[in-house]
């Protein structure tokens, strides 16, 4: 989920294997783009993915690094 407050923007993530919602970090949004990053943890190891991504009014499509050697297609829609 994202907010925007003035110029504040703040918002969290949460995917189905996740139970509670994660804060993002590095939040920044610039025109119809946004950038962010979020800690995940698997097998006891955190990681950090990296998205980018374009916010259109109903849809955000980007793309999601996972380290150095990882990254996967993005498409999420807004909730009403």
């Amino acid at each position: 989920m994202l907010k925007k407050n003035g110029e504040e923007c703040s918002g969290t993530i949460r995917r189905d294997s996740m139970g509670e919602e994660v804060p993002l970090n590095d939040l920044r949004v610039k025109g119809n783009q946004v950038t962010f990053s979020y800690p995940v943890t698997f097998g006891g190891n955190t990681i950090t993915v990296h998205v980018d991504a374009t916010i259109s009014e109903k849809d955000m499509t980007g793309i999601m690094r996972m380290g150095e050697q990882r990254s996967f297609n993005l498409s999420a829609k807004r909730s009403e």
